[in-house]
């Protein structure tokens, strides 16, 4: 996944928020390249949601509240895009 500069340290609220831009967007990009039957490879998206989620965690309560919800909507993501993935490409624990 691309990298792109943070935002100051002296900014939690606006870095946090960077963050879960940028995973996002990791997200729909990979959703379209499943979409498209295209390789899609996901290394590091797992590192990039512990990086927004901690950067959540330094966040002003009331932002921190408010980004908790987008979390949670960025989870429900994930979970369609892996049912997405797996509907594509067989286990390779099931029979084919």
């Amino acid at each position: 996944m691309g990298k792109t500069s943070d935002p100051p340290p002296d900014d939690p609220d606006l870095r946090a928020e960077r963050a879960l831009d940028r995973l996002e967007a990791t997200i729909r990009v990979a959703f379209a390249l499943v979409q498209a039957d295209r390789p899609l490879d996901l290394t590091g998206l797992d590192e990039e949601a512990g990086r927004a989620c901690a950067y959540v965690l330094d966040c002003a309560p009331a932002t921190g509240r408010r980004l908790a919800a987008r979390l949670h909507r960025l989870l429900g993501d994930v979970e369609a895009l892996l049912a997405a993935v797996q509907r594509r490409s067989p286990s390779p624990c099931r029979p084919r």
